[in-house]
């Protein structure tokens, strides 16, 4: 006899309703993007890359919850440095702070290469909010 009791209904319900604009954005990523990390530049199998948001969508609002520039394709070691702010973005060109100095971790990709107006916005939300300097 089990002490807990899930409703898992109501949990899958929670869990797709907090992400719902997920599944569009990751198709718009998969058939107009290239199949790299936008951080490291480095091509990976398409189910590899993860659906990353440039600005944290817990912070977002609606309207950018649903617009295509939030999102790129990251794998998931430069995900999470970038999630943490060990790595971001200024005007196109990608940051480390001191701390990823630590590390063996290396980026080749030194400008992102479809850096634009649209994008910028979530970037330097990113930057000023997130990045660790």
């Amino acid at each position: 006899m089990s002490i807990f009791k899930f409703n898992f209904k109501k949990m899958n319900l929670r869990f797709f309703s907090q992400r719902k604009y997920q599944k569009s954005l990751r198709n718009y990523l998969i058939k107009t993007k290239e199949p790299k990390c936008i951080l490291c530049n480095t091509e990976y199998p398409v189910e590899i890359l993860e659906t990353a948001h440039l600005k944290p969508y817990s912070v977002s609002c609606d309207i950018e919850r649903t617009d295509i520039n939030i999102v790129e394709f990251m794998c998931r070691n430069c995900h999470k440095y970038y999630d943490l702010g060990f790595l971001g973005v200024v005007n196109g060109l990608v940051i480390k702070n001191r701390e990823i100095l630590k590390y063996e971790y290396t980026i080749t990709n030194k400008y992102i290469d479809n850096y634009n107006f649209n994008n910028a916005k979530y970037y330097n939300f990113h930057f000023k909010n997130i990045f660790k300097s």
